[in-house]
């Protein structure tokens, strides 16, 4: 196991700066917010704790998720990417409501930077193990980037692990589709706050993650071992949809990064993947979709930054009778069962743009936010993600294309016209 010590995941200069940022004591009460607001905010102090400068510095804030949720890390710390992911992008979303109080936008952003340190910090590191070493690969990215990138990647945050993980779901290793979530919640932040750093490190983190997940002609693989080696018997197991996913964020972290300087460019993980798609392009638009929420939800989040070349796979979705199908993916009564999938469900359908979607998402919010809102972190072994996808569901504004500045993305593919 690696002899470096950890340290502390915020250094003098960024908690400093972050007590200027934030240095008026914001009013979190919830009669000054609105109702959305207030719902959010109570929901992410109960999964993170209360943001301040003194509980960063002591490791208080963020809260390690659960214990049966998480597996533990560096610095006693537990955390889950995708989760983690969500919890960034509603913190995101509330800087976004807070606008007019500066005092409030400052403590989320605050509190969406403290978490993104500790998710690098953690998921960024080896495992903490008594019963073996899960080694990671070794990054050399100068000393700008420690403690939180001394290693490639960053790990999805499993109860368990063994030396070579599983194809499944039960081991820890690296999911494409966790890292696609988190790198597009590092530009949303990036963005909101005109962090450069953490622009910095999106890009580099594609740079390190993308030739291990890359296969040429295929796509991209949906899972690998924390050290970035295929998992036996996952070696080609690609998946369009991450490859999708991989091209569209990679466009996303470039837009958001433009032509800055110092910030590596990601235009050759771009030019591969489009190409995959642009090489099953038929396939792509054609495919039959699938009505389980939890891939509606991702899908329609992914359709809405989409040209006109998508347009046939958006109509499998919300045209005609193909919108009866829609609504069968949010079925309360099944999605209950497992809450997260379902809120994911609501979530993309109010992002679908499709007015009986929207209408109906809302519709079944109302029915179930008593529910929602009650349950305690901990009580299941779901609840923090639970949680934080029910808060984006009610308020999605991190996770929405912004049509006044962010242009529809363009495939270049042979089967287009000019």
């Amino acid at each position: 196991m690696s002899s470096e010590k950890p340290v502390s995941p915020l250094s003098a200069k960024e908690l400093s700066e972050q007590q200027s940022e934030a240095s008026t004591e914001p009013d979190m009460s919830s009669d000054i917010m609105g109702e959305k607001e207030s719902m959010i905010s109570t929901i992410m102090q109960e999964v993170y704790g209360v943001w301040s400068v003194e509980n960063v510095a002591s490791h208080q804030f963020p809260k390690p998720l659960p214990k049966r949720e998480a597996g533990e890390g560096i610095l006693e710390q537990r955390r889950y990417l995708w989760t983690d992911a969500f919890g960034v992008l509603n913190y995101v979303t509330l800087a976004r409501l807070a606008c007019d109080a500066p005092a409030r936008r400052a403590a989320y952003l605050a509190s969406a930077h403290a978490l993104i340190v500790s998710v690098h910090t953690t998921l960024g590191n080896e495992r903490v193990e008594t019963t073996g070493w899960f080694p990671m690969t070794k990054a050399d990215h100068g000393d700008a980037l420690k403690p939180m990138f001394q290693y490639k990647g960053l790990r999805i945050g499993k109860l368990h692990a063994r030396e070579m993980s599983d194809t499944g779901m039960k081991y820890d290793g690296m999911y494409w589709h966790y890292l696609d979530t988190w790198l597009f919640a590092l530009a949303r932040y990036a963005t909101e706050s005109k962090d450069d750093t953490v622009l910095q490190q999106a890009n580099m983190l594609i740079h390190d993650v993308h030739p291990a997940f890359f296969r040429p002609r295929a796509g991209m693989l949906w899972k690998v071992n924390v050290d970035l080696s295929p998992i036996a018997g996952g070696e080609y197991a690609v998946n369009m949809d991450d490859t999708l996913g991989a091209w569209l964020v990679y466009n996303i972290v470039a837009i958001a990064a433009g032509h800055r300087p110092g910030i590596v460019q990601v235009s050759k993980e771009i030019d591969e993947t489009g190409r995959v798609l642009d090489d099953n392009f038929m396939t792509l638009r054609t495919r039959e979709p699938t009505w389980d929420p939890l891939s509606f939800g991702m899908q329609a989040w992914k359709l809405q930054w989409l040209g006109p070349w998508a347009d046939a796979m958006r109509d499998t979705f919300y045209s005609g009778s193909n919108i009866t199908n829609s609504l069968s993916a949010l079925d309360v009564s099944k999605g209950m069962q497992l809450p997260f999938r379902l809120y994911c469900g609501l979530l993309g359908a109010k992002l679908s743009g499709n007015d009986i979607l929207t209408h109906h998402a809302e519709k079944v919010l109302d029915e179930i936010t008593p529910k929602a809102m009650s349950e305690l972190v901990g009580a299941s072994e779901h609840s923090a993600i639970n949680k934080v996808t029910f808060a984006a569901a009610l308020e999605p504004l991190a996770f929405a294309r912004q049509a006044s500045t962010e242009d529809l993305l363009k495939l270049p593919t042979q089967y287009l016209t000019a």
